[in-house]
Parts: structure tokens; C-alpha cells; sequence
């Protein structure tokens, strides 16, 4: 939620700039934070991940 009150919208990018997943950890563990009751995806942008290869990720903003 922090991220979308300063930002307006957030991404998994956003998320794993401020909580990084340990390399243990796949990258798409990050999909379970952005649940159906609090988030509604608005599209996509390309990822700045750099082993992801710009492939598209969602664009999510907080529900009302």
C-alpha cells in the first residue's frame, strides 16, 4: 500500500527494490502480495529486472 500512496500504482519492481527476495527464493514468490481483495491490475509495463529481459510484469493499484 505505501508504494501506491506515494506512486499512485505499484509492481513487483517497486516491491523487490524495497523488500529484495532472497536468492533462495524464486522471483515469482512476489506474485502472492498482490491479492485479488486489495489490488486491481491496471496493465503492464516492462520489468527492470535484469535477468527477466524486460518481459512484461503488472501494473496494480490499491482497490477502493
Amino acid at each position: 500500500h505505501q508504494v501506491c500512496e506515494e506512486e499512485g500504482f505499484v509492481t513487483a519492481d517497486a516491491v523487490r527494490a524495497r523488500l529484495p527476495i532472497p536468492p533462495e527464493y524464486d522471483g515469482r514468490v512476489m506474485g502472492a502480495v498482490f491479492c485479488k481483495s486489495l489490488f486491481q491490475k491496471i496493465g503492464y509495463q516492462a520489468t527492470m529486472i535484469p535477468t527477466s529481459h524486460g518481459r512484461p510484469i503488472a501494473v496494480f493499484k490499491v482497490k477502493a
